[in-house]
């Protein structure tokens, strides 16, 4: 069982999904996943939902949980 994560209808409902990497570095938080592919996965592609749920957990703790996440 892992961490649940959202995915936006409309991404949901395509033929597929393509992640353009963004490396810019967070205000909160430093660590290999502060931006890029796994971030855009697990926070980008569900919307207000999934920023909300994964950011509950803190910023100390988000470097743990996106690469969870984003498995």
């Amino acid at each position: 069982m892992g961490i649940p994560v959202y995915l936006d209808k409309i991404a949901f409902e395509s033929d597929g999904i393509v992640l353009v990497n963004r490396v810019k570095k967070h205000t909160d938080f430093n660590g290999k996943t502060e931006s890029g592919l796994m971030k855009m996965l697990v926070i980008g592609l569900g919307k207000e939902a999934g920023a909300t749920h994964i950011h509950q957990a803190g910023p100390p703790n988000l470097p743990k949980i996106i690469p969870e996440a984003a498995k």
